[in-house]
């Protein structure tokens, strides 16, 4: 009986085919995963961020897979996490829609922050921020409140924290946008918030249109009607020349 090792081509060929077989387990392993990413998604951390778009097209950011985003009139949108723990809203339009009596909001953004946190908490004592959406600088604060707990028929109070953010588009028009959570749930929700904030994407020409600025208004014209010219100057010469004809038979 002959115990002859196999010879180095036949191992050549072994090796080969096992190295095959192997790259194609993996190729198949990359195909099924690909077909199972959002191409609009990415990763940051451990959390998934998906890639939206307002329907006007004048929005886009990434927020986190599972929360909603519902649009609730012109340039208004609500945002809601899976679990319901936090809302949040973000609006584009004018200080005088939004009731602000500050002007050149560009110029003045403290007085705009300030008169935002006066009308939701009644104070003016806020520490604000400077933050940048899409490269417009604005400013972010955050407040905290006492609330009746919704999930308690005791009487109990919950503490909320909020993150307003305030950013101009020109010196009357202004996006704001703002999450509410409780306080326990805050250090979770403010850099989720945060990096949707920053992924934030405006045309901010095309807001500005939506809005009515640079947009031409028809002005009513005061130039009378080809025939109502006609009339007139005949007249107006019927008269003259009975005029003058009268006055040279004198």
């Amino acid at each position: 009986m002959s115990n002859a090792s196999p010879s180095p081509v036949v191992l050549r060929i072994q090796q080969s085919a096992v190295v095959f077989v192997v790259l194609i387990l993996a190729l198949g392993a990359l195909v099924l995963a690909a077909n199972n990413i959002d191409p609009n998604a990415s990763v940051r951390g451990d959390t998934r961020y998906t890639l939206w778009k307002s329907p006007d097209g004048l929005f886009s950011m990434e927020y986190p897979a599972g929360w909603a985003i519902q649009q609730r009139g012109p340039r208004q949108y609500s945002v809601v996490t899976q679990d319901g723990t936090a809302q949040g809203l973000f609006i584009t339009d004018s200080i005088s829609t939004l009731g602000l009596k500050v002007t050149d909001i560009d110029k003045n953004l403290k007085n705009a922050m300030d008169e935002i946190v006066a009308q939701e908490s009644g104070t003016t004592s806020v520490t604000s921020r400077t933050v940048f959406v899409d490269g417009i600088q604005g400013l972010a604060d955050t407040l905290e409140s006492t609330q009746s707990d919704s999930n308690s028929n005791s009487g109990a109070t919950q503490t909320q924290s909020k993150d307003d953010w305030v950013i101009p588009l020109d010196g009357s028009h202004l996006l704001f946008t703002t999450i509410r959570t409780s306080d326990t749930n805050y250090a979770t929700i403010k850099p989720l918030w945060e990096h949707m904030m920053n992924s934030l994407r405006i045309d901010r020409a095309g807001a500005l249109r939506a809005m009515g600025v640079g947009v031409p208004t028809a002005t009513p014209t005061s130039a009378p009607t080809q025939p109502a010219t006609e009339q007139s100057t005949a007249g107006a010469t019927s008269a003259a020349t009975t005029a003058a004809t009268s006055a040279a038979t004198r």
